[in-house]
């Protein structure tokens, strides 16, 4: 099936999932880019994502096993 197909058949779902991966590869990497930092500003930068990552991912989780199932 094409891609541009099954994003065309499902334009909410596709945008859920890749926000998703946003926030988790976000999550998981804002931590080593706040190590890495060479100022105060870009410390508190990825800090401030890391943990709006981390709530983002809790709320998709939240709103995803919200839903009622298809039948």
């Amino acid at each position: 099936m094409n891609i541009f197909k099954l994003i065309k058949k499902y334009p909410k779902d596709t945008l859920v999932a890749v926000g998703i991966i946003v926030f988790i590869v976000t999550a998981v990497l804002a931590w080593d880019w706040y190590d890495n930092a060479d100022t105060k500003f870009w410390q508190n930068t990825w800090l401030v994502a890391g943990v709006v990552a981390l709530v983002g991912c809790v709320g998709g989780w939240l709103y995803l096993n919200s839903k009622t199932p298809r039948s």
